[in-house]
């Protein structure tokens, strides 16, 4: 069995990188301790050492990149036809 992981977020990691591409944007969370608890029963990372010595698996998208290179990029596209 591989695991494989690129990268893992909190609700205040994405509000910050989302805050980076919209200064402007109003964002309001609150915990929903059912799902919390869910949520802190996972580990807290996936080892992919294996995959990466066994067969050079390496992600192609850090955060950076998957945020400022495909997700922003497609929600400005998406919300400028509307």
């Amino acid at each position: 069995n591989y695991n494989v992981t690129s990268f893992s977020l909190s609700a205040q990691q994405i509000s910050d990188l989302v805050r980076r591409a919209f200064p402007d944007v109003m964002i309001d969370f609150s915990v929903h301790q059912n799902r919390q608890a869910i949520v802190d029963s996972w580990p807290n990372d996936v080892d992919d050492l294996a995959a990466r010595q066994d067969w050079g698996w390496f992600p192609d998208y850090d955060v950076d990149r998957s945020f400022f290179e495909y997700l922003i990029p497609n929600i400005k596209k998406h919300y400028s036809k509307i």
